[in-house]
């Protein structure tokens, strides 16, 4: 009788051990340490493979914490340490253009990334926000982007992008740190990943 069996429980172990090999899915809370063409570099040490066949690839966060000036804010102390943190995390990339709100905090948020990836800042608002960004999905071209915004830009761009509602809320007011990617396969699957950074 154990004869018959034990093919049966090779056959379990190794699909028990394959099974645990796989890919798992970062936690929301796993920070970003770089991003390397199409590997996304975690700092607990795994990385996020993004795909053989990329499509497209956005990266979307919020702007650094702003001071605390009432018009047009720039950057605080702690915001302008975010965003050379930020240039460090996407200087291994690959970057094809940058999209900010026209605010300081947005734009200053990405100015050292887009003066070392020679990159010019392209202005959207909240009123052609789907219509530039239906024009970038479209876009042969442009195929590797990073977005900035706002608590309440963000998550309903990062839907658009995606394609079906995956946030349900705005950023938390004291957030800074969400690094949300949507990544399009040629086959036209789609993908969300919620880090940190």
């Amino acid at each position: 009788m154990q004869k018959y069996f034990l093919p049966y429980i090779a056959i379990l172990m190794i699909m028990v051990f394959f099974a645990s090999c796989a890919d798992k899915e970062p936690k929301s809370n796993t920070k970003v340490a770089f991003i390397k063409k199409d590997i996304v570099h975690l700092e607990d040490g795994s990385e996020i493979k993004l795909g053989d066949s990329l499509l497209k690839v956005y990266y979307l966060i919020r702007h650094a914490e702003k001071d605390t000036q009432k018009t047009d804010p720039i950057l605080s102390e702690a915001g302008i340490k975010r965003a050379e943190r930020l240039t460090e995390i996407m200087r291994q990339s690959w970057l094809d253009a940058v999209y900010t709100t026209l605010t300081s905090r947005t734009m200053l948020t990405v100015d050292s990334i887009t003066q070392y990836k020679g990159l010019s800042n392209n202005i959207y608002t909240n009123d052609n926000m789907k219509e530039t960004f239906t024009g970038v999905m479209n876009s042969p071209s442009v195929n590797r982007v990073l977005i900035v915004g706002h608590s309440n830009t963000i998550p309903p761009l990062a839907n658009f992008l995606y394609g079906k509602t995956h946030f349900q809320k705005t950023i938390d007011d004291k957030t800074y740190d969400n690094f949300i990617i949507v990544v399009q396969q040629r086959d036209s699957t789609k993908k969300v990943y919620e880090l940190k950074y």
